[in-house]
């Protein structure tokens, strides 16, 4: 009989768990100024004489203290929660840390009356009809910039405000990222990007895709998206533009809308409540657009939630996931043609106001 020695090698690292690896953090990613933020955190394990820690702007505080001897497990995992209120506006990391284990999520907080600027080059009939509605938005505090404007011109903007940045107008488009920061959305019309300095575009990308702006585009004749190639506004937008098609772009009639499954599902393009709240979009009660500019494609992870029927036209709104931020494209520049009869409301305003507000972070 022959025997046979079997050796064990046992495979693996050593080194204890770490305790973040499996923990799960409930919060939002976007809250105003003023709020209360709970989290809620859960499946920490803890090894003996630690404890989870939770930081934000410098200040720690202990969320579950593991003492010798105590029964904590793989099995019985940790939770906890911790609210805190975000007093500072812009960019946040809440942090967890268990040991010289570390998670952190990052937290935006966006002004308690949003702040919003608006440029643009010819004052078109979009502009014009947004721009009012903007500046009369008690909930909205707006700088209107037209590039195509006389030296000397008084850029329009919210009056009356208690807020000093609105205080008087623009005299130029944003200069540094700072500057640029103080706003919470950018709208983006039919501007060449060149005409706002050599930082802008750069300034611009970094604004959403690092500190998690929000930006607007619609689409018009002149530049946008024309001008875009190859720089870092082209970066932004969630779909590569088509060739120029000049002022041939659109149908040869009127177009309709068709919705997607994503803008069915998106709060942006809901009509007010209850059922009927998206029937406005293929129910014939929106005045049709006359004209798009074409998309060559879209880009992966963007969202189209409205389409041009009529012959295979192409994507007309489109939402993006863009780093930390969000973008908003629209093909078109004549959804004021919605006003037809019945002024801003009920489907021009809530419409840019959702887009606004989604663009902020504050819808889904």
């Amino acid at each position: 009989m022959r025997r046979a020695i079997v050796l064990l090698v046992l495979l693996g690292c050593s080194a204890p768990p770490d305790p973040m690896e499996r923990v799960e953090v409930r919060m939002p990613s976007v809250v105003r100024q003023g709020d209360t933020v709970q989290v809620y955190v859960s499946g920490a394990w803890l090894p003996e004489r630690s404890e989870l820690r939770h930081a934000l702007s410098g200040a720690s505080r202990v969320i579950h203290e593991r003492l010798p001897g105590s029964p904590v497990s793989e099995a019985t995992p940790v939770s906890g929660a911790f609210s805190f209120v975000a007093r500072e506006r812009g960019p946040h990391v809440v942090r967890l840390t268990a040991g010289d284990s570390v998670k952190e999520i990052p937290l935006r907080v966006v002004s308690r009356v949003l702040r919003v600027l608006y440029v643009e080059h010819p004052p078109r009939y979009e502009y014009r009809f947004l721009k009012n509605a903007l500046l009369r938005d008690p909930d909205i505090l707006c700088h209107c910039f037209l590039t195509s404007a006389d030296e000397g011109f008084p850029q329009e903007h919210t009056r009356s405000s208690g807020d000093p940045l609105f205080n008087q107008p623009l005299q130029e488009f944003p200069r540094d990222l700072k500057s640029l920061l103080e706003f919470d959305v950018l709208i983006f019309g039919d501007v060449d990007p060149g005409r706002l300095g050599p930082e802008a575009a750069r300034n611009i990308r970094t604004f959403v895709t690092e500190f998690g702006g929000g930006i607007l585009f619609i689409s018009g004749m002149m530049n946008n998206p024309r001008c875009f190639k190859g720089g870092a506004m082209a970066d932004l937008l969630p779909i590569v533009p088509g060739a120029p098609q000049g002022d041939s772009e659109g149908a040869a009639s009127m177009l309709t809308y068709r919705l997607t499954d994503a803008g069915r599902a998106s709060t942006v393009l809901r009509f007010g409540e209850g059922a009927d709240a998206r029937k406005p979009w293929e129910s014939g009660e929106l005045p049709a657009a006359r004209w798009l500019h074409r998309v060559g494609s879209v880009k992966p992870g963007a969202r189209v939630l409205v389409e041009a029927a009529g012959g295979s036209v192409g994507p007309l709104f489109v939402a993006w996931e863009c780093g930390r931020g969000r973008a908003f494209w629209s093909a078109t520049d004549e959804t004021w043609l919605w006003r037809y009869l019945v002024g801003d409301s009920p489907y021009f305003y809530p419409f840019w106001r959702g887009a606004i507000e989604w663009a902020a972070g504050l819808k889904g």
